[in-house]
């Protein structure tokens, strides 16, 4: 059960920085540039080839599965919590 929270827990992280990154990507204008940056890494840098429709889709996907991990990780923290007692 720990190694599954643990797990959990990675994914929440992971899924709330691209999450955070698409959002930052959508607010940007068309065609501007960024200094160095979270976004010119080069684990995000695919982002600044989608189109607004395909990060719009990759928004939702990213909340859906952050909302599955965040769930997965509260449950798997009180099963733990419980197992303490």
């Amino acid at each position: 059960m720990a190694s599954y929270v643990e797990t959990s827990k990675h994914f929440v992280e992971h899924n709330r920085l691209a999450l955070d990154c698409i959002r930052r990507r959508l607010a940007m204008e068309d065609g501007e540039v960024l200094a160095e940056d979270i976004l010119t890494s080069p684990r995000f840098a695919y982002l600044n080839e989608k189109t607004r429709d395909e990060l719009l889709d990759m928004r939702q996907e990213t909340q859906r599965t952050l909302n599955l991990y965040e769930d997965a990780l509260r449950i798997g923290t009180k099963v733990l919590g419980e197992r303490k007692r």
